[in-house]
């Protein structure tokens, strides 16, 4: 059976740790003894400011790489030393200042971040330096996704979308169609041959919400099924310090997590003397799904 790379702390990867659930997720493994993290920042701005959010309880450690550039990311650092990769990039739409005749705000890419180029490409960069290094060793990529994949006209597809006026062609958006095609493609990776020791870990949060983490409990499911798991009307959100706890006790404990996807929401706080405890323990977290995992039949991909 194939073992952890490391004896001590797992050294693991942190992609995206200057947007907030990878920040969130940064600092978690910063302050556990089990882990020895490495943050992947895209730029020196980046840098600077999670440094000075992570204090000096422990000396982060933290490498500017632009993840869309497959040279960049090989020479990042060893790969041939890391446990686990987290991959917390994202592309993120913003405001373009334009409005629709409805008056609401249009929504776009910067440019170079895109979803095909940061959730596909720049997906592919990172699951490929973590599958193209020869190891005896259980190699792990766990993935900070979304739910709503299952539908190819959720809405969040929509966002950075244009279309050509002339020929009616529409190009770019489709976020979790890019997303989906990654997850794919690291399964197939995960999966390409009996001895495979690459394994995958992919959470689909729910709306992702700036709250306390460790108030609420979760929920998992699989295909956007909110009705079987969690009852017809449960909540559609979860709180990034929560997914971001998810992903890193998924580092710890491979054998629970290993070549798993699944969907995660939260319920809402308990309140009052009476309402029971916060579940914490992580090892049961996915009894629910009864050994399910998200089909990739439904909806489709790029």
């Amino acid at each position: 059976m194939a073992s952890a790379l490391t004896t001590g702390p797992k050294r693991v990867v942190v992609s995206g740790a200057g947007g907030q659930t990878g920040k969130s997720l940064f600092r978690q493994l910063l302050e556990d003894d089990d882990f020895d993290p490495i943050g992947l920042v895209r730029t020196e701005t980046s840098k600077v400011a999670v440094l000075e959010d992570c204090g000096a309880s422990k000396a982060p450690s933290l490498i500017v790489c632009d993840v869309t550039d497959e040279a960049a990311v090989k020479a990042a650092l060893d790969w041939t030393s890391v446990d686990a990769l987290c991959i917390c990039t994202s592309g993120t739409p913003r405001p373009t200042g334009e409005t629709t005749e409805e008056g609401r705000p249009i929504f776009g890419y910067p440019e170079g971040g895109d979803p095909e180029i940061v959730d596909w490409i720049g997906q592919k960069h990172q699951i490929d330096a973590m599958a193209g290094v020869a190891s005896d060793s259980v190699r792990h990529v766990v993935v900070c996704s979304s739910m709503g994949g299952t539908d190819p006209d959720n809405m969040l597809n929509t966002l950075g979308r244009t279309k050509d006026p002339e020929t009616g062609k529409e190009t770019g958006g489709n976020i979790l169609l890019w997303k989906r095609k990654s997850e794919k493609y690291l399964i197939e990776k995960a999966g390409a041959s009996v001895d495979s020791n690459l394994r995958y870990t992919i959470v689909h949060p729910g709306g992702l919400i700036n709250e306390t983490g460790g108030e609420r409990e979760l929920i998992v499911g699989v295909d956007d099924d909110r009705v079987g798991y969690g009852g017809e009307g449960s909540p559609r959100t979860v709180p990034r310090d929560d997914v971001a706890r998810v992903m890193m006790e998924a580092c710890r404990s491979v054998d629970i997590f290993g070549n798993r996807s699944f969907d995660l929401r939260a319920h809402e706080p308990a309140a009052g003397d009476e309402a029971p405890a916060v579940a914490t323990d992580f090892s049961k977290l996915l009894d629910p799904l009864e050994g399910k995992n998200c089909d990739y039949s439904l909806g489709k991909s790029m």
